[in-house]
C-alpha cells in the first residue's frame, strides 16, 4: 500500500494500462504525499507533474480566475532543477508544484 491509499489497491497513476499523460493526470487528483512518492519513486517527475498542473490551470482558471498571472518559463527551469537534483538532496515536497497568491507590490 502506498502512502494515503487506505483502501489497499494501487493507485490508478501506477496503472500500466494508461498512457504517460493519463497517468500524471490522475497523480494531480492524488494526496500531496502521494504525489511526491511518486516523484521520489520516479513513477512522475516534476516536469510532467507541471505541465499536467499547467493545463488544469489552464482549463478551470478562467471560471475561477485564481491565478492572476504566473511565470510559466520560471516554472518550467525549476522543475528540470528539481528533476535533475540528486536523490540524496531532495526534500519530503521535492518537485511539486506551488503557487503563492501575488496581492503585494
Amino acid at each position: 500500500m502506498t502512502a494515503g491509499n487506505v483502501d489497499g489497491q494501487q493507485p490508478a497513476y501506477r496503472d500500466p494500462g494508461l498512457s504517460v499523460d493519463e497517468r500524471v493526470e490522475s497523480l494531480l487528483d492524488a494526496p500531496l504525499r502521494e504525489q511526491a512518492a511518486a516523484i521520489a519513486s520516479g513513477d512522475a517527475d516534476a516536469s510532467e507533474l507541471l505541465t499536467e498542473t499547467l493545463a488544469r490551470i489552464d482549463a478551470r482558471n478562467p471560471e475561477l480566475n485564481a491565478i492572476v498571472s504566473r511565470d510559466e518559463e520560471r516554472a518550467r527551469d525549476g522543475a528540470s532543477e528539481a528533476d535533475r537534483r540528486p536523490y540524496d538532496e531532495r526534500g519530503p515536497l521535492h518537485g511539486l508544484p506551488w503557487a503563492f497568491k501575488d496581492t503585494h507590490d
